[in-house]
């Protein structure tokens, strides 16, 4: 039982320690002029700053419950959190529409131009090489020549 009271011990310390920290950062905050901060940023980061600030002070009061053994579960906060971190989900949407490349119609339409001539030009190609292999052989023409070379040579052994 010894050993257990200084564990329990220990950890309530380092509780302590650190709402300590929280309550000098949190006085620090109480110096800034949010009015001033806020209107030099864009809406976007206004928005990631009032969420961000939101959540965490709804998390610390959903702590504060569950440090006093209530169920933050049933209680009104679960809401607010869910509907917080919707938010948090649809500035991200945003942001994230705002990083994705743009088209460039003109130069899609140039490319799969491009490539549809390219494309009946070689099919017109294909079709000149075929008329142009099965077109009748003269006599003295270049096709027979070399059929019947490998022929002569078979001869001549």
């Amino acid at each position: 039982m010894g050993s257990l009271g200084e564990d329990v011990k220990m950890q309530v310390k380092q509780v302590d320690d650190v709402l300590a920290k929280m309550d000098d950062f949190f006085g620090n905050l109480e110096d800034i002029d949010y009015d001033a901060v806020k209107s030099s940023m864009s809406p976007i980061e206004r928005a990631t700053y009032d969420i961000t600030i939101s959540f965490a002070i709804n998390s610390l009061f959903w702590m504060y419950m569950r440090s006093f053994g209530e169920d933050p579960n049933s209680h009104k906060i679960k809401e607010e959190l869910d509907r917080i971190k919707q938010q948090m989900r649809r500035r991200q949407l945003i942001t994230d529409k705002a990083k994705r490349p743009q088209v460039d119609k003109d130069a899609v339409n140039r490319m799969v131009r491009h490539g549809i001539n390219h494309q009946a030009g070689k099919k017109r190609k294909a079709v000149e090489d075929e008329n142009w292999d099965n077109e009748p052989q003269e006599a003295g023409g270049r096709n027979s020549e070399v059929n019947a070379g490998p022929a002569v040579d078979k001869k001549k052994k």
